[in-house]
């Protein structure tokens, strides 16, 4: 293969490659040759030799962090200041719906619980009433036997409402921990 083959099979190869990469490597390899060396690889293999570099380089190039200027830094600051009267009361707000919405969940959970206990404990009191108008006592155990199923659908929804609401608090908080760390 003469030199100039070599040349045109190895722009063919490293089209790929931003233009001043292109261009610097293919200036190489030609004043290589006009220098009267010799290349024992194929074009193929000094192809993707120069790709995998130019791979490398590129990833080193991009996880490097651009340190911020000074200025940045002050304006980040001053800014962090005003912003704290504003921010400061915010963040203590969601924290107290936070919570509010949580003692709401709670709180339904122990009327689920209380909804439960009072159907039972009627429920007793209505066989004691059997004796005396059993048609009523019936009646009445009816509806606490349905209190008492009302409850338990309380109860698993409350806990299902729960599970959710959690679910979605850990996952904003992961998402905003996780964005801040990627900054």
């Amino acid at each position: 293969m003469t030199a100039q083959e070599y040349i045109t099979r190895l722009k063919q190869l490293l089209k790929r490659l931003p233009h001043d990469e292109y261009n610097e490597a293919i200036n190489y390899y030609e004043q290589y040759f006009a220098d009267g060396g010799e290349i024992k690889e194929s074009p193929e293999q000094v192809a993707k030799s120069i790709l995998a570099d130019f791979a490398v380089s590129d990833k080193n190039e991009k996880s490097e962090k651009k340190p911020m200027k000074s200025g940045t830094k002050i304006w980040i600051i001053i800014l962090s200041i005003f912003s704290f009267p504003i921010l400061f009361p915010l963040g203590i707000t969601l924290f107290a719906l936070a919570i509010a919405l949580f003692a709401v969940v709670f709180s339904l959970f122990v009327a689920g619980i209380v909804i439960i206990i009072s159907g039972v404990i009627g429920f007793f009191v209505s066989l004691a009433l059997l004796f005396i108008n059993p048609f009523t006592a019936i009646f009445f155990m009816g509806w606490l036997l349905i209190s008492v199923a009302l409850g338990l659908l309380f109860i698993k929804g409350t806990i299902y409402i729960a599970k959710k609401l959690a679910n979605w608090i850990l996952d904003l908080s992961s998402r905003i921990l996780r964005r801040n760390k990627n900054e």
